[in-house]
């Protein structure tokens, strides 16, 4: 499994798998996606709420591309 993926946000940027989004596709999230991010996030469990959250936060960038995408 590759250490990298492609950030959500539509940047381009490769990603930690550790993390969500490159730190700028990050800030850009409202304050409000990126704690029920965080908030629901279990080491070594995948699935259930930070799911639900993760797609959540996805749907916001999809919403919301960058400028120029």
């Amino acid at each position: 499994m590759p250490d990298t993926h492609g950030c959500p946000g539509g940047c381009g940027q490769p990603v930690p798998r550790k993390h969500f989004a490159c730190p700028g596709c990050w800030r850009r999230l409202p304050v409000e996606l990126r704690r029920e991010i965080n908030a629901s996030h279990r080491p070594g469990r995948f699935g259930g709420a930070h799911m639900h959250a993760m797609v959540a936060g996805r749907r916001w960038y999809i919403e919301h591309p960058l400028e120029g995408s």
